[in-house]
């Protein structure tokens, strides 16, 4: 009788082990893929943006505004964070040198300029070029994901109990 029992615990064990492996299997893939389209339509833009202006070598460097770039998490990403290998910063230029003939401040005076590391383009390029999927392609993805993770943890525990039963 104890033998059953123990049969009976292993059993139980092996469903609930295969249950947790398939959420949590959903939940790197979900984590992923939202990541993964962060990453190429969000941080990407800046990347986008300075190609799309030339902006590539210090000489060429501009102003978040005149990229017309105002998010703080794109511009916190430019300055430190993932985006730090591929941008540039210039600290701001002196509020002395940034003053016009007729005395006024310029307008981008006292601002960082952002630029494209010339080594770095192609790769940037090639890593940043597409805008990727758009968001409700995501989203549908997921929930299709959801339903084959909930149909997976619904009959895969029994299908394995019925075919492995002898092994688990």
């Amino acid at each position: 009788m104890l033998l059953f029992g123990k049969a009976m615990l292993s059993i139980a064990s092996a469903r609930q082990t295969i249950v947790l492996l398939v959420w949590a299997l959903f939940a790197g893939i979900a984590i992923a893929t939202v990541s993964l389209w962060f990453r190429q339509r969000v941080l990407g833009k800046a990347i986008r943006t300075l190609l799309a202006q030339n902006a590539v070598g210090a000489d060429r460097a501009m102003t978040a505004g005149a990229l017309g770039i105002h998010s703080r998490l794109l511009l916190s990403a430019m300055r430190k964070g993932s985006l730090t290998r591929y941008i540039r910063v210039l600290p701001p230029a002196p509020q002395e040198g940034g003053s016009r003939p007729d005395g006024e401040v310029a307008a981008n005076a006292g601002e960082e300029r952002f630029y494209l590391d010339e080594e770095k383009k192609i790769q940037a390029e090639l890593r940043y070029s597409g805008k990727g999927a758009d968001l409700y392609i995501v989203i549908i993805g997921l929930i299709l994901f959801l339903i084959l993770a909930l149909l997976a943890a619904r009959y895969l525990p029994e299908l394995a109990v019925k075919y492995l039963g002898d092994y688990l």
